[in-house]
């Protein structure tokens, strides 16, 4: 879901609290749209222009379509259109991704709802509807499910379409340097350079990764994904009743060709590189590093792992790291052992929506919220 959907949405909220004895001119401005699916060669240019009116990351937007709507090995993506009749322009879009979610003992292709945007002229609460409720009409010949994570605001919008609740996903966040808080205290702003470097060595001193033991494991830095990825995703599948499926191929589309970010990639093996215990993909955002994903055998290794992952970005030059996880109790423990907080406070916490069809929601546990192991990679932005 496009970060710049909030504040869509907001504008959108407000105008649907209009008077209920006045429905004609809203009813008046759904009709003036239209809606169909794009063809992604023809309406290409028209739709990258949408997104470089509208959303983030307007240089990328290229980039970005080819990668996420043309070159996934699960299929091509698609898009839905909002055609203004009176111009006969593209004014905005909806985009579903392909992703394979395993929900319990199925392995399923679901849509990740994507990349809406509607120009400010246009942004009226019924052709919002109507443009979503394209894609959710059509779920069960493209996917099995729908999900998304949209800001507090446009919650309420889906919700119309079908969505519902499926958990949060919070942000967990360690500090790894010193000199940008120091920075801040205006007394200390002048001398922070110089007691940073104590401030540091303390902090380096007392983090847990600092003397994890890696019990003859090997760390390595890989720059790619092979069939040792595949037999680690196979050994520990089992353990989540909803997950991303991990193999090679998605995870070689996901972070080696996405145009989005720089990822990089810490591995686990054994002392003869054959056997992968654990991996964790992160990447530099400014001076703040994220971890995208990270998957491992067992408790053990995830510890060694998310050790591994911190080391690495703090030699990078990160002043600070987070995760962005869901409520699945996996990383809870061995993120509190080494000193990540929840940041709820900080406006971070978003809901994952789901929208379900007949064949997943047979499958669908009650308790989802704590059953799907959800993290930044699941997204399509990070």
């Amino acid at each position: 879901m496009s970060r710049t959907t909030g504040t869509y949405f907001v504008m959108t909220l407000e105008r649907a609290k209009a008077p209920a004895e006045s429905p004609s001119p809203a009813m008046a401005a759904a009709a003036a749209y239209t809606v169909a699916e794009a063809d992604l060669d023809r309406d290409r240019e028209a739709i990258l222009a949408v997104w470089r009116r509208n959303l983030p990351d307007k240089e990328l937007a290229a980039a970005k379509f080819d990668w996420y709507y043309r070159s996934n090995p699960l299929g091509s993506g698609r898009i839905w259109k909002l055609i203004a009749d009176s111009t006969g322009e593209i004014v905005g879009t909806a985009g579903m991704g392909r992703r394979r979610l395993k929900v319990g003992p199925e392995s399923l292709i679901v849509g990740l709802n994507s990349d809406f945007a509607v120009d400010e002229s246009h942004r009226s609460l019924l052709p919002a509807i109507r443009l979503q409720k394209a894609a959710v009409t059509m779920m069960p010949e493209y996917a099995a499910l729908l999900y998304g994570l949209p800001n507090v605001n446009a919650i309420a919008v889906l919700n119309r379409v079908g969505y519902k609740d499926s958990g949060k996903i919070i942000r967990h966040a360690k500090i790894l340097r010193s000199g940008s808080y120091l920075r801040r205290i205006p007394a200390l702003k002048p001398v922070a350079p110089v007691i940073g470097v104590a401030v540091d060595l303390a902090i380096r001193a007392a983090a847990k990764e600092t003397w994890v033991s890696f019990g003859g494991r090997t760390v390595k830095n890989v720059n790619g994904f092979d069939e040792r990825f595949d037999a680690l995703w196979q050994r520990v599948r089992s353990r989540y009743v909803i997950a991303t499926e991990r193999t090679a191929d998605y995870l070689d589309w996901r972070y080696n060709q996405c145009p989005l970010r720089e990822f990089r990639t810490v591995a686990l093996f054994d002392c003869a590189e054959q056997t992968l215990h654990g991996y964790a993909v992160t990447y530099l955002d400014g001076r703040h590093a994220r971890i995208a994903d990270i998957v491992a055998d067992d408790e053990i290794d995830l510890k060694r792992t998310l050790a591994a992952a911190v080391k690495a970005v703090r030699t990078q030059g990160a002043e600070s790291v987070s995760l962005l996880a869901g409520e699945h109790p996996e990383l809870a423990v061995p993120l509190l052992d080494f000193g990540f907080r929840r940041r709820e406070d900080d406006g971070s916490s978003r809901r994952i929506i789901t929208n379900l069809g007949p064949n997943s929601e047979k499958l669908w546990p009650q308790n989802a919220e704590r059953e799907w192991f959800f993290l930044a990679g699941d997204e399509d932005f990070n």
